[in-house]
Parts: C-alpha cells; structure tokens; sequence
C-alpha cells in the first residue's frame, strides 16, 4: 500500500462526540492524500465504535492503557506511515484548506522542521473581557495574522494544531513524556512537551514557521472561563516552565510575560485585563518557585526527579 503524504494524528480520551467531529473534519478537506491516527485513551468503547461507525479506511483506531498526551502522541508517529505528520486536538476543527496549507509551507525552502497554524476560539460559553489577551495560549488559540513567517523568538507552535515532518520528530526524539497532560497525574496540569518539541526543532537549527492558511477553530469550554482555572493554569505553567528547562534548556521568558508579536487570538484592552494579567504573573512565579523548591528536595533526598 501506498504511503500517504500526511499521517494526522488526533489524541481522545472520553469524548468521542468531540473526537468524531475533528475527524470528519479533516476527511471533508481539501487534502485526499492521508490517514488519519485516533489514538484512544478512554476506558470504555464509545470511541472505538464511534470512530469504527465512520466506516472510512483513511481512519486507523488504536487503543491505548497508557495515560499520557505525550504517549498517546508518540504512539501514533510509530503508527504513522506519513512523511508529514499533522497533529490536531480532539477539540479542535480542521479548516477544509487546512493541509492543503500544512503542504505549501513545507514545500518552502528551506524546509520547516515544523509548522504551527492558527487557533481560533469555537467558544462554548461567553468569552469574559477580563481574559488576557496575553495569555490566549491557555485556551490553545494563537493567531499571528493572515502572513505567513518565522515564529517570534518568544512564540512556538501549540500542540493542538502543528505539524512536523516524521524524520525531523525521530531526530529530536519525539515528545518528552515526562511532559503533557496525564490524567494519571491526579491534581497535575504539567504541559509543555510541544515548547520542548519546539525548542529543540529549533535547536537543530531549523526553521519554525507560522502558517495561516493551515487553520482551525478549538473549543474553548466554559469550565476553562474561570479566574480559578486561569490562575492554576498559569501555576502549572510556571512549573511546566522549570521542568522544560531542565530537560532541554531555558525555554526563554516565563509563560507570564507578553510576547513581542501579539498573539490575535482576543481581543486585548480594558483594566480587567490587565489586573488578571499582573495576577497571572503571580501565579507563575509561584509555580516556578514551588518546582525549584521541590527539584532540590527530591535531589537532597535523592529521590527521582
């Protein structure tokens, strides 16, 4: 059997309705030449049989025991025949144009060692005003505008829509699985493993470009709208920050501090913004501080990091 040019890789875990809707996007683009990964982590069959009722052969399921984003995502490039690897969140909806702009940007020379695209909200309750428009990353939205070019020294692609070609992800080693979301890690919102993907793309000395056209619109849940889900995120952020930077090296400024080129993604202004903003900051140098602290405990007592 022919390989096909993409291999899209989608990570689910319980939520087959969301996952389904994803995949179908992709299928109904404007890009035939695919398959398409769903790597299932849920303890039930809803997904399997929800993804099998598809009935396309371009969707391969597989099954995992093994909790992890990072796993899950790995998983899939293992399975993947693709040359080009395009990874989608199960939340997120693929625009049709969405590899067809995935491959003219990687027909630029020289080639990307990774692309990430545009985020748009798809928000499943009001946006409050009070969200920064700084930390639009947190609801997995990121838009740069309609010119495609080199992310900002600050700025690496989100994992929820990116794609990367499968040699360059064996060369960096792929995702780091002490990294992303595990639901495993009960109370632990650890994430960074696409900014240590990133980092080390770019520390190959590759070209990591933003490409508009290769957009999608990500759900954006009302439990994410919270001032108590913002600030733990950006806890977590601040922790996640200390953990890349021990694995592959200082992934720049902390998650807290606005990037040179403003993310589009929300509207920004207003004092509300601005004071959630400086609460933000708080948040993650909490989280940096509680992980220093506890790094150096675990090493003192020799325990495993």
């Amino acid at each position: 059997m022919t390989a096909p040019a993409f291999s899209v890789i989608l990570a689910t875990v319980h939520r087959p309705e969301l996952a389904v809707a994803a995949v179908r996007s992709v299928l109904g683009g404007t890009w035939a030449d695919l398959e398409i990964l769903v790597v299932d982590q849920s303890r039930d069959v809803r997904t399997r049989e929800a993804v099998t009722a598809l009935g396309d052969p371009r969707v391969v399921y597989l099954h995992s025991d093994v909790t992890g984003l990072s796993r899950a995502r790995n998983l899939g490039a293992a399975h993947a025949r693709g040359s080009l690897l395009a990874f989608l969140d199960d939340d997120a909806v693929a625009d049709p144009a969405w590899l067809t702009a995935y491959s003219a940007a990687f027909a630029t020379l020289p080639r990307p060692g990774m692309v990430g695209g545009r985020l748009r909200p798809l928000w499943d309750a009001p946006r409050p005003a009070w969200f920064p428009a700084a930390h639009a990353f947190l609801l997995g939205l990121y838009d740069l505008g309609d010119a495609r070019c080199e992310f900002p020294p600050r700025d690496l692609p989100i994992g929820a829509n990116f794609a990367i070609p499968a040699d360059v992800l064996r060369r960096v080693g792929g995702f780091e699985v002490t990294l992303g979301f595990d639901a495993s890690r009960s109370g632990s919102l650890v994430a960074g493993e696409d900014t240590a993907l990133g980092l080390r793309v770019r520390r190959a000395g590759l070209r990591v470009l933003y490409e508009p056209g290769a957009a999608a619109l990500h759900h954006v849940s009302s439990a994410k709208l919270t001032p108590r889900y913002y600030l733990s995120r950006l806890y977590w952020a601040g922790r996640s920050h200390v953990r890349t930077s021990r694995l592959v090296g200082s992934p720049g400024v902390l998650a807290s501090d606005a990037p040179h080129t403003p993310n589009r993604a929300l509207p920004a202004g207003g004092p509300a913004q601005r004071i959630a903003q400086v609460a933000g900051r708080a948040a993650v140098l909490a989280g940096a501080a509680v992980e220093l602290l506890s790094s150096r405990e675990r090493s003192a007592g020799g325990a495993p990091g």
